[in-house]
């Protein structure tokens, strides 16, 4: 079920997915080199912390709605897609926030914004210390290992 809310004068639909068929990642900044840009208490996270503060952001944002379980994917790769919508209900960008072992990307069709990813990234940075408790768990299809992302309350799971 979707995720809805209001940040930064946008309507947010949040709910697991990936990036919509002829999406495109932004490569100048990329998404990691903007959340490290928007605050300097991200410049010393690593890119497994830095996914972990954007699950923890997002509960924050959603009060937990988003989806917190075992991912499972033949891709070892898990995402949430996002929907921005302005204040007259009309759809801005639709993108989709992607978490990987070795990647943390943001890939958008933008319809209505030359960057939905600066927006994302606003919304995302507007309160950095604002996180919820949470935990995503994500079994390897190879070795069916699980790695974890989230906010134990005190520390970002690294």
């Amino acid at each position: 079920m979707p995720a809805e809310f209001e940040e930064a004068g946008y309507q947010w639909t949040i709910r697991e997915g990936g990036p919509s068929m002829g999406s495109v990642e932004a490569t100048s900044p990329t998404f990691v080199e903007a959340l490290r840009a928007a605050d300097s208490h991200m410049k010393g996270l690593t890119l497994h912390e830095l996914s972990s503060w954007v699950i923890a952001r997002l509960s924050y944002l959603t009060c937990g709605m988003i989806d917190q379980k075992t991912f499972s994917h033949d891709t070892n790769e898990f995402g949430y897609a996002v929907r921005i919508t302005d204040s007259s209900g009309e759809r801005v960008a639709h993108g989709a926030v992607v978490i990987g072992e070795s990647r943390l990307v943001y890939s958008a069709s933008d319809f209505r914004t030359s960057d939905s990813q600066a927006l994302f990234v606003q919304m995302l940075a507007s309160s950095p210390r604002d996180l919820a408790i949470c935990e995503v768990k994500v079994r390897e299809p190879e070795t069916r290992r699980c790695r974890s992302y989230g906010w134990n309350g005190r520390l970002l799971i690294s």
